[in-house]
């Protein structure tokens, strides 16, 4: 890439991912830099029955594929 070529095909951002969960929704339960097209995350020490929610206030395009039960939880406060 010094040369000013770019190889679209293999191009890879690292993004910097936090997670926040409903116990304690001001702290940063856990910080992660992905480095890779995808990770799969594994939390220990979290309530079954909490939500997470990954990059709170944070500005940025990220797609993200909630389980079904954790989008359901994720998604309470709001529609309530």
């Amino acid at each position: 890439i010094a040369d000013g070529s770019v190889d679209g095909e293999n191009l890879q951002w690292k993004i910097p991912i936090t997670i926040f969960t409903k116990s304690n929704p001001k702290a940063v339960a856990q910080q992660i830099l992905m480095e890779k097209p995808e990770i799969t995350i594994t939390l220990n020490n979290i309530d079954e029955n909490d939500w997470i929610k990954l990059n709170y206030n944070s500005i940025g395009l990220y797609r993200v594929k909630y389980e079904s039960k954790t989008l359901a939880r994720l998604s309470e406060p709001i529609t309530n």
